[in-house]
């Protein structure tokens, strides 16, 4: 999944994806489902994103090392929310131009979370 995931990646015009960051989920990722998504807008592909779910938490540590992030804010992030880890990370790049100053362009790892669920007739 991981060869095919790279060649919609490349196929969509982005930057290859850092081989560390690549190395660390072959290592450390033991869920075989990916997901890829994309962002797009009249001027082309915006954004590409590759996910997996159920993160194990030292590749969480370690995502965060590479893209120089403190994993320790995201616990305690997931302490406030009473949750034990991410449900995705993803690998994602931004195209330079679309971050508007607020956003960082390029590579970098974003983590999603379910909260909670709502339940029908509550």
């Amino acid at each position: 999944q991981l060869s095919a995931a790279a060649h919609a990646w490349a196929a969509f015009g982005f930057p290859d994806l850092p081989p560390r960051a690549l190395e660390l989920v072959r290592e450390n990722c033991c869920s075989p489902d990916l997901l890829l998504s994309v962002v797009t807008c009249s001027s082309g592909f915006v954004r590409a994103g590759l996910l997996s779910p159920h993160p194990p938490m030292d590749l969480v540590v370690k995502l965060c090392a590479f893209v120089h992030a403190d994993s320790q804010d995201l616990a305690t992030f997931e302490g406030c929310l009473a949750i034990d880890g991410p449900s995705f990370f993803e690998l994602h790049h931004l195209m330079k131009g679309f971050g508007y100053g607020v956003y960082k362009e390029g590579f970098d790892v974003l983590f999603h979370y379910f909260i909670g669920e709502e339940k029908a007739g509550n």
